[in-house]
């Protein structure tokens, strides 16, 4: 049987604090070279099997994931049925999708949002996504943006809605293209990603992104010409987006450098107060988010089944 293996994150992060990691990082070096094929989602994500675990390179292929563009717009176009919901997103929202567990690197926006309240007040935070590990990091989230002096609406509590909130936990939602559509920049502090298509969805959703330049995926999606290996301490503009610098660790006891936090309010005032140039970033992610398209994406797929193969040996 011929063997095409998937792997679809950031391995070496991964099980970085998995219970017997080394045991598992000998078992992954033993076993996954005997696929025939092992596929990634992005360059570094393949390069990390290669440095990490030995696998070898001519095993490796590249397939980012796809964009579903029809799927998106339809979504997007329909409308916000919660009544709190629909006023809330007649503020200026920023907005972050993805699961609140320490890989999102959510703490980093209550750090952040204290800045902005200052800055730019009336502008809000809304977070969507369910909780992993019992809602721990969620709790986590809440004691933070107490001692920050937030206030923040948690919609799985008995709290009363209201838009005098700072900071808004809305849980899971079925559609969260319609809440892109109607908010003013995502932001995407992930520690690391095996590749971000929350990024790649709120682009085709017209929202501006500001995004850490984690391992693996956001240089990729919106600097691709550009050194993937390299670290910045610096926010860098893209023709596609903004990356800034990335959290080092999936802890939030270990708090966050000032500069890097000073990095992020850069890239935020300057969506806010550059409109040409945020539009210039929603027209050019259009542009992008093309060459995910779907037909292309799952054309390369059928190639790896029917026609590729690898050549015998270790």
């Amino acid at each position: 049987t011929r063997i095409i293996l998937s792997v679809r994150t950031f391995l070496s992060s991964q099980i970085l604090d998995t219970p017997n990691s080394s045991i598992l990082k000998f078992l992954i070096k033993f076993l996954y070279n005997r696929a025939d094929l092992i596929i990634t989602p992005s360059k570094v994500s393949g390069l990390d099997l290669i440095r990490h675990f030995g696998i070898l390179h001519r095993k490796l292929k590249v397939i980012y994931n796809y964009v579903d563009q029809e799927k998106i717009i339809e979504r997007s176009q329909k409308g916000i049925e919660d009544r709190f919901h629909q006023q809330l997103f007649e503020l200026p929202i920023l907005l972050n999708v993805g699961r609140i567990t320490p890989a999102k690197g959510q703490w980093l926006l209550m750090e952040l949002m204290k800045k902005i309240k200052i800055q730019f007040p009336g502008w809000k935070l809304v977070i969507i996504g369910e909780s992993e590990n019992e809602g721990q990091l969620r709790t986590q989230l809440k004691v933070l943006a107490a001692d920050l002096g937030l206030k923040l609406y948690d919609s799985l509590s008995a709290q009363e809605p209201s838009l005098n909130y700072d900071v808004y936990l809305l849980g899971f939602q079925l559609n969260p293209f319609r809440y892109m559509r109607k908010s003013k920049i995502l932001l995407f502090p992930s520690v690391f990603e095996g590749f971000p298509n929350t990024v790649l969805e709120a682009m085709q959703s017209g929202l501006p992104v500001i995004v850490a330049d984690c391992h693996a995926g956001p240089r990729e999606i919106l600097a691709p010409e550009t050194d993937l290996n390299v670290k910045i301490n610096i926010m860098e503009l893209t023709q596609y987006g903004i990356l800034c610098p990335a959290l080092t660790s999936t802890e939030i006891k270990l708090g966050i450098a000032p500069e890097l936090l000073d990095e992020w309010m850069n890239a935020v005032s300057i969506m806010i107060n550059e409109p040409e140039m945020k539009n210039r970033l929603i027209q050019s992610g259009y542009t992008r988010v093309s060459s995910f398209e779907k037909k292309f994406i799952l054309q390369e797929w059928k190639h790896c089944v029917e026609v590729e193969q690898v050549s015998p040996g270790t």
